[in-house]
């Protein structure tokens, strides 16, 4: 029988949990819920607002761009974030026993509102460390109170490298072994620049995994004109068909550059940026060497292995339903995993309800998509 591991749904925070959490140092820097005018609890900062809260159901987009929409509009919010939220979506006793609910071994588990505010905070660095912190610390009691079941990604950045020891060692203390981290550029430099390669031995040394996941970095893959003008900063339009693109440069930059030959014990997850580029991925990469042989008459890599072989060594990427993962298995081979994606809209609420939307998993695969792909992001 298959172990059944999620490999990406959230927790939701409540609206006490960063001034709980936080260094009380500071405590200043913490984000609040504040309510507005027409009702509406806001993630803010400093009394700026940051996000719109909402609550979703699975499965039904109806529960966000029109709850969005509606807040644009200067309409009542029609829900108490605080008291309606369900106590499954953010306790982690609830969380575990509705995993049997949902058909589900062990869940990784990624914040919510963490996801999304980076980007407004860009020029906030110690304001977004201050909050990290502090879900870090929560996600140390979720680990604890799972009973071996929920897995909490740690929140991290390169962005100060004592801090990243620091949360490193925490988490791996709590044995949390997965850790979140933007894609793209840390302070103007590449992941693979020699400034940064103490971090990945650091994530070597402590057993906690990079992983990646779609969400409001710090910054952005293309230049801020490219998203100029539209009514979301968060999700402007162009946001959409450029979705996994900072992972594509990051996943390239840390295998052509080295990082991956020099920490072969590293493991990466790719989370929630679809499938349909990987094979791109593999075949470009593959590529590259010959190119810049015939182009330059030289090759700047010293890589010991095929490039790609690199990406099949230590990469996992999950996959939505609605993207028939089993043909992107056939083209790649077994490298995908699932997701529940709970409760997000864009998610399925329980494991038949993806099994029936995703379609045949070669039989060959089915192990790794189902549960072994996921534990091996989780270090076992």
């Amino acid at each position: 029988m298959v172990h059944i591991v999620d490999a990406d749904s959230h927790l939701f925070e409540r609206p006490e949990l960063w001034l709980e959490h936080v260094d009380p140092a500071q405590r200043h820097l913490a984000f609040t819920m504040d309510r507005d005018a027409n009702g509406w609890d806001w993630v803010s900062f400093q009394g700026r607002k940051i996000l719109e809260t909402w609550i979703p159901t699975c499965g039904e987009f109806r529960t966000l761009g029109p709850v969005l929409e509606r807040c644009r509009q200067g309409l009542p919010c029609e829900f108490d974030y605080a008291r309606d939220l369900p106590q499954h979506y953010w306790e982690p006793k609830a969380r575990a026993a509705a995993l049997d609910d949902f058909g589900i071994d062990e869940s990784l588990l990624f914040p919510h509102w963490g996801l999304n505010w980076s980007l407004a905070m860009r020029d906030e660095p110690q304001g977004r460390l201050a909050n990290e912190v502090a879900w870090n610390r929560w996600a140390v009691h979720v680990r604890a109170e799972g009973g071996g079941r929920l897995h909490p990604v740690g929140h991290l950045e390169l962005l100060d490298l004592d801090w990243l020891e620091q949360q490193l060692a925490l988490l791996a203390a709590a044995g949390i072994t997965t850790g979140w981290i933007p894609a793209g550029l840390v302070n103007g430099l590449a992941p693979s620049h020699p400034d940064l390669d103490r971090a990945w031995s650091m994530f070597e040394h402590y057993g906690v995994n990079p992983v990646f996941h779609v969400g409001a970095n710090p910054i952005r893959p293309l230049a801020d004109g490219w998203y100029a003008g539209h009514h979301s900063e968060y999700l402007p339009l162009l946001a959409f068909p450029f979705l996994g693109l900072d992972v594509f440069v990051t996943l390239c930059d840390l295998v052509l550059n080295g990082v991956m030959e020099r920490h072969p014990k590293l493991r990466f997850g790719v989370m929630e940026v679809m499938t349909d580029w990987f094979p791109m991925l593999l075949r470009r990469l593959d590529s590259t060497p010959y190119s810049e042989l015939q182009i330059t008459g030289r090759s700047s890599m010293k890589l010991s292995l095929k490039p790609s072989d690199y990406i099949r060594r230590s990469v996992r990427i999950s996959a939505f339903s609605s993207e028939r993962p089993g043909a992107t298995i056939d083209a790649v081979g077994p490298l995908l995993m699932w997701s529940a994606d709970y409760p997000h809209p864009e998610g399925e609420p329980t494991l038949d309800v993806y099994r029936r939307n995703a379609g045949p998993i070669a039989p060959e695969a089915a192990n790794s998509f189902w549960g072994e792909n996921a534990s091996f992001i989780l270090g076992r």
